[in-house]
């Protein structure tokens, strides 16, 4: 089992760093991802674990394109939480009201990063 936890302060990075599996963040801009992960790297080279397998799981508050989760990838980011229904105007009703933008996600990003 895969332990992963979470936390912006200092102590919580640390903890991740050198005790957990993996990091859980919240939703950050680009630039503040990239801070993270840098930061999440340093801690671990410092705590001899940087050939360990470690997750990072985030969500990113940028447009969502194959090129922005390929370069997530590239930076050491593991995983994406995101919603494909941000930032439109649903109609009310029921769960039904998110299919098109889940298969639309799919078919733009999923399938080009995949």
């Amino acid at each position: 089992m895969r332990i992963l936890c979470g936390g912006e302060s200092d102590a919580a990075l640390r903890r991740a760093a050198s005790l957990c599996d993996g990091w859980v963040g919240y939703a950050y801009a680009w630039d503040d991802a990239v801070g993270y992960v840098q930061k999440l790297a340093a801690l671990r080279r410092r705590y001899g674990r940087e050939n360990a397998p470690f997750e990072i799981m985030l969500g990113l508050l940028e447009p969502p394109s194959p090129d922005l989760y390929k370069r997530a990838e590239d930076i050491g980011i593991t995983a994406v939480m995101c919603a494909p229904w941000a930032g439109l105007d649903l109609p009310s009703g029921d769960a039904e009201r998110f299919r098109e933008p889940i298969e639309r996600f799919a078919e733009t990003i999923i399938e080009k990063v995949g």
